[in-house]
């Protein structure tokens, strides 16, 4: 008797992981439109083998556009925010593993999937601010000068991350998928010629500067190519 409960849900595990294979192979192209709040244009490409429950997702994203941030300058002028230049690029490769796939009465099929996976970003902020910077003076020595100035800002980001999510199909081709999940992010910042006094890009967890834990919660809009 006291076999049966577990057994039992061994039964209904592998069921469901028997529910969640594809016969054919798939794939899909998903839009996060998420992303564009950081000026990020994002692309996951995903391929489901056939008659298996394992998916590859490559994730390449492109960063441009203008980001409000605060500042020493926007600070004296009494205004909250200035607008960097922001160019980049990113990619993100994640393994997923669908534990469950349901097709219900209306020709919709659902499914619930884990995924992890490693990240890599580049992003370059051309930044207007007040701090030191070097300069050499007309007797060919360098000097160390305080004021306004553009510079460029450098962001490395390197992390890992864990989701788990749902997806929601419609007759075998229209794709919602929704995620939740934690990530690690560690970035190395580098400056040209100008040493800004204040931290930037540093104050939430989506900024670029950010390096620690960060929550992921989004949406995937997307359409099955195969």
């Amino acid at each position: 008797m006291k076999l049966k409960k577990p057994l039992l849900i061994f039964c209904i595990f592998v069921s469901a992981i028997a529910q969640a294979q594809d016969t054919t192979a798939h794939f899909s192209i998903k839009l996060n439109p998420q992303h564009l709040l950081v000026r990020a244009f994002r692309l996951d490409f995903e391929y489901m083998f056939k008659k298996s429950i394992h998916g590859i997702v490559l994730a390449p994203s492109l960063y441009t556009g203008l980001y409000k941030t605060s500042s020493v300058v926007s600070a004296s002028n009494n205004n909250e925010y200035v607008s960097d230049k922001i160019s980049g690029w990113g990619v993100e490769l994640f393994h997923k593993i669908y534990v469950l796939n349901i097709k219900d009465d209306f020709e919709m099929r659902h499914k619930v999937y884990l995924s992890y996976g490693i990240n890599q970003q580049f992003i370059k902020a051309q930044i207007y601010d007040i701090g030191y910077y070097e300069l050499q003076n007309a007797d060919g020595i360098n000097q160390i000068y305080y004021g306004q100035k553009d510079f460029i800002q450098n962001f490395d980001r390197k992390g890992a991350a864990l989701q788990v999510g749902y997806e929601s199909v419609i007759y075998n081709r229209i794709v919602f998928d929704l995620y939740l999940g934690i990530a690690y992010r560690h970035t190395k910042k580098e400056s040209t010629e100008l040493k800004v006094l204040n931290e930037r890009y540093n104050e939430f967890s989506w900024e670029y500067g950010f390096s620690g834990l960060e929550p992921r919660i989004g949406l995937r809009l997307g359409i099955f190519i195969l």
